[in-house]
C-alpha cells in the first residue's frame, strides 16, 4: 500500500482508543485489512511485552513514511543508459 493511501486511515485513528479504531465501518475503504493487521500487532506487542491492559490502550502515534527509491537504468544507444522515473520499494 502506497504511504499516501496509508496517510488516508492513519488520520481516522490517530488519537482513538483501540475500541473505536477497530471498528472497520470508520475507515475508508482504502486499505481496511492492513491496517487493522498493523493495530492488532501494535496491541499484541503492548499485551504481551509491557504488560498493559488492551482495554486501556489508544493511539497516541501513527504514521507512514515512504520507502526507499531504487535508482534503474534503462539501455540507451551507443553504450549509454538513462534513469527511469523513481520507482518506490516496498516490503510486503
Amino acid at each position: 500500500m502506497s504511504a499516501s493511501k496509508a496517510r488516508v486511515v492513519l488520520n481516522l485513528i490517530r488519537g482513538e482508543d483501540i475500541t473505536t479504531a477497530r471498528d472497520p465501518r470508520r475507515h475508508d475503504p482504502r486499505g481496511r485489512r492492513r491496517d487493522r493487521q498493523v493495530l492488532a500487532s501494535a496491541v499484541a506487542n503492548a499485551v504481551t511485552n509491557d504488560a498493559m491492559q488492551a482495554d486501556e490502550l489508544f493511539v497516541s502515534a501513527a504514521y507512514a513514511d515512504e520507502g526507499i527509491t531504487m535508482k534503474r537504468f534503462t539501455p540507451r544507444a551507443r553504450g549509454r543508459a538513462a534513469r527511469f522515473a523513481s520507482v518506490p520499494v516496498t516490503s510486503r
